[in-house]
């Protein structure tokens, strides 16, 4: 992976970890706003993952964010090869 690909997965995954820990640690009530920002920042893969789990949880929290992680690493490796 180039470095540009590089940073956008790492980013989309640290930003899938923030949520995931504020989940975790703060209110559990933040996993239903986590739950919202991940699916928008993911669409629009990342609507699946309201077929799956839709509850705000630990488990759908993870499903969401490795939905738009492959959905940024796809669509980053898709522009680098249009170049």
């Amino acid at each position: 992976m180039k470095s540009l690909t590089l940073k956008i997965v790492i980013g989309y995954i640290l930003w899938t970890v923030l949520w995931l820990g504020l989940t975790i640690f703060g209110n559990p009530e933040n996993g239903v706003s986590g739950f919202f920002y991940l699916t928008i920042t993911g669409l629009p893969f990342s609507l699946l993952g309201w077929n799956i789990q839709p509850n705000g949880g630990i488990f759908s929290l993870i499903v969401v964010g490795a939905i738009g992680t492959f959905q940024w690493l796809f669509l980053s490796l898709w522009w680098r090869s249009k170049k």
